[in-house]
């Protein structure tokens, strides 16, 4: 089976997420999104059915969980009605599953969160970008960090083992529409 997201920046859709059957390319279920899905989607069995749900994310906010089988949201990092970006959150990029880390047994995401695309490319005072470890079971942020020179980041982290030694790092890039 496939998963895509999609949408238009800044407009709601209700294509947001789309499961397409492997076999006859019928639609399995969509999800309506409050904006563009831009992120590839990760897969991780929450449910404990034996089939993988579904981690997306994309522009304001936009960063869900969604059950595989049968396209139910399980939960969204922003359910409420305001504008995430008043509240200092903007886009989610690719986010990656990790090894539990509040303790509760579930798997945690490493994520990336930051660039307020409704900023003109001029604008050079701009919000900074964080990294985050969100809650697996209910998508909350579990730890928040700015980045180390409080600019923007668009990049994706990446957890690795860079000397094999079973320390891992994670990689991430800042920057923005102005930071040459």
């Amino acid at each position: 089976d496939v998963i895509l997201g999609g949408g238009i920046d800044g407009q709601e859709t209700p294509f947001g997420v789309i499961a397409i059957d492997g076999a006859d390319g019928n639609t399995l279920w969509t999800m309506e999104t409050r904006n563009e899905m831009f992120n590839s989607p990760h897969f991780f069995d929450y449910t404990n059915d034996n089939i993988d749900d579904v981690l997306i994310g994309g522009r304001d906010a936009e960063l869900r969980l969604i059950n595989g089988a049968n396209g139910e949201l399980i939960w969204e990092f922003w359910s409420n009605e305001t504008n995430p970006n008043n509240s200092g959150w903007y886009n989610f990029y690719t986010p990656q599953i990790i090894e539990d880390q509040t303790g509760d047994g579930v798997n945690d995401i490493l994520a990336a969160n930051g660039g307020d695309h409704s900023l003109d490319a001029s604008e050079l005072n701009r919000p900074p970008g964080h990294i985050m470890i969100i809650d697996g079971i209910n998508g909350t942020a579990f730890k928040t960090a700015v980045v180390p020179d409080s600019n923007e980041t668009y990049l994706s982290p990446v957890i690795c083992d860079l000397n094999g030694d079973n320390n891992y790092s994670i990689i991430f890039g800042t920057g923005g529409e102005g930071i040459q």
